[in-house]
């Protein structure tokens, strides 16, 4: 019987060696790409929490630390009116509090609906093109205020006109202290988030007065063709990674109804 040796040297072992050093190369740079894409999902997804804590206010300055400098004029009066609905906060805001987060619990309502419809004045889709932090006028209290650019309504039950391409103010009780300490704090309603600025949203929105800015029921971000809820209420997970149009048509049809 004939035997055949394999040279070390022979084309078939050249040949082979290149295929396991191609091989190893490859799962060299998927390993590299998989880790790459890892530390960028959790840095976004770090850097997302922490936007969605809230806009920061200076409590000496009574100055927000956004970058857009629109909302910094705007009229005592209207920010006092606004202001004096915080006061007497249980948030307590104090520079000599030790604590980091102040949650408030049992605030929001459990068994609102994934799409609370009813429970909103408004129901519109917009760009949120900015937002601050304010201290109530007592100074124990902090709250956010959002401007939205509307981008189509939905739903909307005010006295006042509402058109495409307006803004609108819309509100969350909480945001971020930053204190003369250098120390930052966050105070917030349990299973609430903020909205972040730049971003697009569903907002269910809610009005007690037509003067009054809206208050924000609950929202989903929509973004790259998907829907993610603000809020971390059970029922707001079940359209999460959902396909947006699935959620528009779906609402759209509640709201015939």
């Amino acid at each position: 019987m004939k035997s055949t040796i394999t040279r070390p040297d022979s084309p078939f072992i050249r040949k082979r060696g290149s295929i396991v050093v191609i091989v190893t190369a490859i799962v060299i740079i998927i390993g590299g790409t998989t880790a790459t894409l890892h530390n960028r999902d959790t840095q976004d997804s770090t850097a997302r929490a922490n936007q969605t804590s809230g806009p920061v206010i200076d409590y000496i300055t009574g100055r927000s630390h956004s970058t857009d400098e629109r909302l910094l004029s705007d009229q005592n009066v209207k920010r006092d009116t606004r202001g004096k609905r915080y006061d007497k906060s249980d948030f307590r805001v104090h520079p000599d509090d030790s604590s980091e987060i102040t949650v408030r619990t049992d605030v929001m309502d459990p068994m609102l609906p994934a799409l609370p419809i009813t429970q909103s004045d408004a129901v519109v889709t917009g760009d949120v093109v900015a937002a601050e932090a304010y201290l109530s006028t007592d100074r124990t209290g902090v709250y956010s205020e959002f401007t939205i650019r509307v981008l189509e309504i939905l739903k909307y039950a005010g006295a006042k006109q509402l058109i495409t391409n307006c803004l609108i103010d819309a509100e969350r009780e909480g945001g971020v202290v930053k204190f003369s300490s250098g120390k930052i704090h966050r105070y917030s309603i349990d299973k609430q988030n903020m909205p972040i600025a730049g971003q697009r949203y569903l907002f269910f929105l809610k009005q007690e007065n037509p003067d009054d800015p809206f208050h924000i029921v609950t929202a989903y971000e929509l973004r790259e063709n998907r829907v993610f809820p603000l809020d971390e209420l059970p029922q707001f997970s079940t359209h999460k990674g959902e396909n947006q149009s699935v959620l528009m048509d779906a609402l759209r049809n509640l709201l015939t109804k």
